[in-house]
């Protein structure tokens, strides 16, 4: 991998400019912590396991572009076994060249043994280190044959969300009467939409702000929580640990506008930002049509938040269905 896993990692995280293994850059805005898988159809010995193989080299590569250390170091275990099953599947044809891929990516895994995982500059010149020209030869070689023999599709954790739904489908009344909450629905303040590499969201703001909802798109789940993740210091929020009912455990509450304290969570006492509205958000990720619910103000009770959410995806069809994405994700 490397030079094929990736040219230059001096400064890993959000908006570094990558080049992985088969020569493409792309932007590491909000990547995900673990990336989807490709597919295979039937076809000849060794298709199972040269896409296993390359599923686990890019598995690495989100983990490194991360900058997750912990996602990194558990891809070693998986990427060796993978090594290995694919140099003894692999047929007479590619079967030097999945070799090559084999070794590289074992290099890989020992040139990184022992690298403080959170330092990019220790972690690139590790990877520096087991460029070989002969890797970057094989991997095109072994990947044309994948997709040629095995209807393999390389899955790519940064590509562009589809267009979300519009948010005025989302039943706004339903969910200001389930939070128990006045709210004017009639007062659409208006519409704004977040486009990002990997996360898209259209929202409507309710009755002077006092309520927002938002359609959400995805390539990934952990890339749209990611972007939460990654707003939390901005917007003075927390994730707070409350019961989500109904909703997927995949959904998020979150408080902003407070105080954070040790551990996530926010104590009776905390002084509201001045500098961000409180506000108590709900996000729902595995819904036929993934959405979000907010409520300002500092007396918002997270549990009515909740009922909003629950309303929202109640009133969902059970056939409806979000724009298709070209990947898939475990939650």
């Amino acid at each position: 991998m490397t030079a094929h896993l990736t040219r230059s990692l001096a400064s890993l995280g959000a908006a570094t400019i990558v080049v992985v293994a088969f020569g493409a850059s792309v932007a590491a805005s909000t990547p995900p912590t673990e990336p989807p898988t490709g597919s295979t159809t039937s076809g000849p010995a060794g298709c199972a396991e040269i896409g296993a193989l390359f599923d686990n080299q890019m598995a690495l590569v989100v983990g490194l572009t991360s900058g997750d250390p912990a996602a990194i170091e558990a891809t070693f275990a998986e990427i060796t076994e993978a090594a290995a099953a694919a140099a003894a599947a692999a047929p007479e044809e590619v079967a030097a060249e999945v070799a090559t891929l084999a070794a590289s990516s074992e290099d890989i895994v020992t040139a990184l043994d022992g690298v403080d995982l959170s330092d990019s500059d220790a972690v690139g010149a590790a990877l520096e280190s087991t460029e070989t020209e002969a890797t970057a030869e094989a991997y095109p070689v072994v990947l044309q044959w994948a997709t040629d023999n095995c209807g393999y599709v390389q899955p790519d954790p940064f590509a562009d969300a589809p267009e979300p739904a519009e948010c005025e489908e989302l039943d706004a009344a339903a969910a200001a009467e389930a939070a128990g909450i006045d709210v004017d629905v009639t007062d659409l303040d208006g519409s704004a939409d977040v486009s990002l590499p990997g996360f898209w969201t259209k929202s409507c703001s309710y009755g002077n702000g006092a309520m927002t909802v938002s359609t959400l798109s995805f390539t990934a789940i952990e890339n749209a929580q990611q972007f939460y993740a990654d707003n939390l210091d901005v917007s003075a929020g927390v994730v707070l640990d409350v019961a989500v009912g109904a909703l997927p455990e995949s959904s998020l509450v979150i408080q902003t506008g407070v105080a954070p304290a040790a551990g996530g969570s926010v104590p009776a006492s905390a002084e509201p930002s001045p500098a961000v509205t409180p506000a108590v958000q709900v996000a729902v990720f595995e819904a036929p049509v993934p959405f979000s619910v907010a409520f300002t103000g500092d007396d918002i009770d997270p549990v009515a938040v909740v009922a909003a959410a629950e309303a929202l995806l109640a009133g969902q069809s059970a056939d409806e269905q979000p724009p298709a994405t070209d990947v898939t994700t475990t939650a």
